[in-house]
């Protein structure tokens, strides 16, 4: 065995540095926890996206009778299909696929239906809080007299400009609603002479963030709005009706990121002057943004003038793929190439062919995936501040990281150069990620997630690396010690 540092300042100048390696961790994990409280921030709107109008015959003209609009928050495109209630709707108008945008969040995504813009065009991205006041321009605030039924979370019905939200701050039901009376207060509102009636079915979404979209609780739950969804068309008969979702559930829960089984849902309009037009269930989807300007029309209202969306007809003709998600530009790919192609570099300039990935970060990562799957935001350990559920699925990973700082401090080898390597490449993804999403708020499919979890493993990977070095630099100087006083 190599001793530690011979002398007392050695050791105390290595244990110093490493210090500094758990120093730089916690500051990493506390960089993260700013990073993700980041996302949560409105930005400042952009551009429309470029999307394709071809000419095409109008599938819905304008309507003067009642709009209906149902949105089942939380409802994946599987189950949807295995509803029969919400199928027999459809199969009487047109069948649709529609792509929600990003991010899949509720309230953005309602955003988008009420006022017809992009989350990026209006800086509404992450947002959870209700709005303070309703979006100019916003259809509900349009249409006299227009009604909206929530089962729950009221702030995100109530920030659209609805001139009644029930239960609303005057209304005499309580905001816990008693046993079926959500389903009769839903009912009488479609049945009425409201031009507009939107209601918000929150059960599945709720089932889904509490037992998974694979779960049985889901799919009663999914069953069950299903069964509101046939009471609700049968009060509204001579309605143009809208029912879609606002985004998908994994099996374990969680949505927010742009995979298509979150961000593609089922959609359908029906009622008087639709015709009958269906989307195979693999078939191209057309944007929200479209959706959004057939219900403008339905109530004889036009769209902004920024807003993007095509006549569903043009849409399907031209689905323009993935279109409204946002994407790096190439000046930042060719940057984030190149910071992750420097720390390889550097690595391998000092003879350690593994510093381009290091064991540790390999199984660390390898860990996250087989735990998670590939990241994105819909994963809920992306998010929390500590991060402790991703360091659990990445507990091999940590453990090489400690196992090499332990190796470092039983070998003498000073803390900030035997570090260093294995950790720089892991640091510069990190970076990468960084370049890649940076903005306000910083959100881009997929890299923002690994961003979080990047971090996540930096941080605890140069704690648990330091500790190592630590215990074992104390360790072997005391028996170096020891073997000396009993020569």
């Amino acid at each position: 065995m190599v001793p530690p540092p011979r002398q007392g300042r050695g050791i105390v100048r290595g244990l110093a540095a490493a210090l500094l390696v758990i120093v730089v961790g916690l500051g990493v994990l506390r960089a993260r926890r700013a990073y993700v409280q980041s996302w949560f921030e409105d930005g400042p709107g952009g551009p429309a996206p470029a999307l394709p109008t071809p000419t095409a015959e109008p599938l819905l003209a304008p309507w003067d009778g009642p709009v209906r609009v149902v949105v089942l928050d939380g409802l994946r495109e599987a189950t949807a299909r295995t509803l029969p209630n919400l199928d027999a709707l459809c199969r009487r108008g047109i069948d649709l696929r529609v792509d929600v945008g990003f991010p899949t969040v509720s309230l953005p995504v309602q955003h988008v239906l009420w006022t017809g813009k992009t989350q990026q065009q209006t800086g509404i991205w992450y947002r959870i809080a209700p709005l303070d006041h309703p979006p100019p321009g916003g259809l509900p605030g349009q249409v006299p007299g227009s009604v909206a039924v929530a089962e729950s979370h009221l702030g995100i019905a109530g920030s659209f400009g609805f001139e009644r939200v029930i239960p609303g701050p005057r209304d005499p039901s309580p905001p816990h609603w008693a046993p079926d009376a959500f389903e009769a207060a839903a009912v009488e509102a479609f049945g009425s002479k409201a031009r507009l009636v939107f209601v918000h079915v929150l059960r599945i979404d709720e089932a889904g963030h509490r037992f998974g979209g694979g779960s049985a609780a889901y799919a009663e739950a999914a069953a069950t709005a299903d069964a509101l969804l046939g009471r609700l068309a049968a009060a509204a008969t001579g309605a143009r009706i809208f029912v879609l979702a606002d985004h998908g559930h994994r099996d374990d829960g969680g949505h927010g990121g742009a995979e298509p089984t979150i961000r593609i849902v089922r959609a359908c309009v029906a009622g008087p002057g639709v015709p009958v037009r269906r989307v195979p269930p693999r078939g191209p989807p057309i944007h929200l943004v479209d959706l959004s300007a057939a219900l403008f029309r339905s109530v004889g209202l036009e769209s902004p003038p920024e807003a993007p969306g095509r006549e569903v007809a043009a849409a399907l003709a031209a689905p323009a793929k993935d279109r409204t998600l946002p994407a790096p530009s190439w000046w930042r790919w060719v940057v984030a190439a190149i910071v992750v192609a420097s720390a390889g570099y550097a690595g391998a300039r000092r003879r350690r062919w593994w510093a381009s990935c290091p064991p540790w970060f390999a199984f660390a990562a390898a860990g996250c995936v087989v735990v998670f799957g590939l990241p994105s935001l819909s994963i809920p350990a992306v998010y929390p501040p500590l991060g402790r559920d991703a360091a659990v699925a990445m507990g091999p990973g940590l453990v090489l990281a400690v196992l090499g700082g332990v190796r470092s401090g039983h070998r003498g080898t000073s803390p900030l150069p035997a570090w260093w390597p294995s950790f720089a490449v892991p640091a510069a993804v990190g970076g990468a990620c960084i370049v890649l999403s940076a903005g306000s708020p910083p959100l881009v499919p997929r890299w923002t997630a690994v961003g979080s979890l990047v971090a996540i493993a930096v941080g605890y990977g140069s704690i648990g690396w330091g500790i190592g070095w630590s215990l074992a630099a104390i360790v072997g100087r005391a028996v170096v010690g020891r073997r000396r006083s009993d020569g």
